[in-house]
């Protein structure tokens, strides 16, 4: 049996206007706590969701920043640093939720379970 894995996760969530109170889940962070190396960014597979609350969207700019998190979030290193940013500074267009904390035996599985849970469907 394999040791529980102490997990933190938050959405990354896109805002297209703070003061109309609408925002779509866009994308799901998911860490090891501890010296434990895993770490994972899940996004939705199209921005469609995004593009019903807001036809403008920049959808190459989306697709930028998904490039870029997903590239330096499964590097120990890098994903410390990008957590710090994104916690401290991300507050417009995307933002970020609070923290949540949970455990499993598996974190492919717990990326799984969570994104079905949190995410909209594809």
């Amino acid at each position: 049996m394999q040791p529980e894995l102490h997990l933190e996760y938050f959405l990354l969530r896109y805002v297209p206007n703070a003061l109309k109170d609408q925002c779509v889940n866009i994308g799901l962070a998911i860490f090891a706590l501890g010296k434990e190396d895993f770490g994972h960014v899940r996004f939705l597979g199209t921005w469609e969701t995004v593009l019903n609350i807001d036809p403008q969207a920049d959808i190459e700019y989306l697709n930028a920043f998904a490039r870029d998190m997903q590239e330096r979030f499964h590097d120990k290193q890098s994903r410390d640093e990008l957590v710090r940013i994104i916690k401290t500074s991300f507050s417009n267009t995307i933002q970020v939720s609070a923290s949540q904390f949970c455990t499993s035996e598996n974190g492919p599985n717990a990326v799984e379970v969570l994104s079905r849970k949190l995410l909209p469907p594809i």
